[in-house]
């Protein structure tokens, strides 16, 4: 149920550990009731070089389990994807890691790689939803990220959506509600910004030396 992949390393890559990419499924929206489900996890350098995912489909509580059949969206979604069938089966459910395994299973992973101080929790929607989850759920994982900036590429996605009338990119079509699907998408999209941002940058450049 749970698995750590090392990126490749058979280029020069650099593998200083600077973002944290997170993608949660859960039984719901509510931090305290609500139980985390599904762990997904990127770990990158500054550059969005991937250096390690992780994913696991973690035990939840039968207050929660329960939570999630009473909500018509949230039952509908996992039943969809097949974590419902999962975290509400009496024997599959009993073989998952606990949110405090999994918890420290990344953290360890973290550490395997060097680091600078904090690192910026990033995806789509962390700065309302995951960082609470996180802090609530696993909050020596939430300890080692940033208090200050997250680099949500959903917040960006409609900025541009609003300024254009478009997206950016249609990468998202192909999310499943799946936690390693997902944020391997927001990734992915992730880099489809920073390139618009380093083509804008050239395109200054240049301008500044055409003047």
């Amino acid at each position: 149920m749970e698995a750590a992949v090392p990126a490749d390393h058979t280029t020069m890559t650099d593998n200083t550990l600077t973002h944290l990419w997170v993608d949660l499924e859960a039984t719901g929206l509510d931090p305290v009731l609500d139980d985390i489900i599904e762990f997904g996890v990127i770990g990158t350098n500054n550059n969005l070089d991937t250096l390690f995912e992780y994913e696991a489909v973690v035990f939840a509580s039968e207050a929660a389990v329960n939570r999630a059949a009473a909500n018509d969206p949230v039952r509908e979604m996992h039943t969809g994807n097949g974590l419902m069938a999962i975290i509400s089966d009496p024997i599959l459910r009993q073989e998952l890691p606990t949110v405090e395994l999994v918890e420290r299973q990344i953290i360890d992973l973290i550490k395997s790689y060097p680091h600078n101080g904090t690192l910026v929790l990033s995806g789509s929607g962390v700065w309302q939803y995951d960082t609470k989850m996180l802090l609530h759920k696993t909050p020596a994982l939430r300890s080692l990220l940033d208090d200050r900036e997250t680099n949500d590429v959903g917040l960006v996605r409609k900025a541009y959506r609003r300024a254009t009338g478009t997206d950016l990119t249609g990468v998202n079509d192909g999310k499943n509600h799946r936690a390693i699907v997902d944020i391997r998408l927001h990734l992915a999209e992730a880099r489809i910004q920073a390139d618009m941002y380093r083509a804008h940058a050239q395109r200054v450049a240049h301008q500044e030396v055409a003047v």
